[in-house]
């Protein structure tokens, strides 16, 4: 259950405080880049492993069903979605060019 606030929590924190990010403008996955795009993957594998520790946790009071199974899936995807960054885009990092200027 703290994973999910945990995560949004931090990356609503970041996108806050970050230079040049602009909530209406750009995907939280940029966040993963620039200085501080390591508090952004870490963000990733922290939920990700609260999450697998959860469904090891539901397949042992639960041993039977599909649902622990899924969600350990999703909680190794996390760490996977931090490592495979987003490029720089749309002006995020600063100095990175907005999509309408590279013409």
């Amino acid at each position: 259950m703290i994973a999910g606030p945990v995560y949004v929590g931090v990356s609503l924190t970041e996108a806050l405080t970050r230079d040049g990010f602009d909530l209406t403008r750009h995907a939280r996955s940029l966040l993963a880049n620039g200085d501080f795009g390591w508090i952004h993957i870490a963000n990733f594998v922290l939920a990700g492993a609260v999450i697998i520790a959860f469904a090891a946790g539901l397949r042992r009071a639960h041993s039977r069903g599909r649902a622990p199974r899924l969600l350990a899936v999703y909680g190794l995807s996390l760490p996977a979605a931090g490592a495979f960054r987003a490029d720089p885009a749309q002006g995020f990092p600063r100095g990175v060019p907005c999509s309408g200027d590279y013409a």
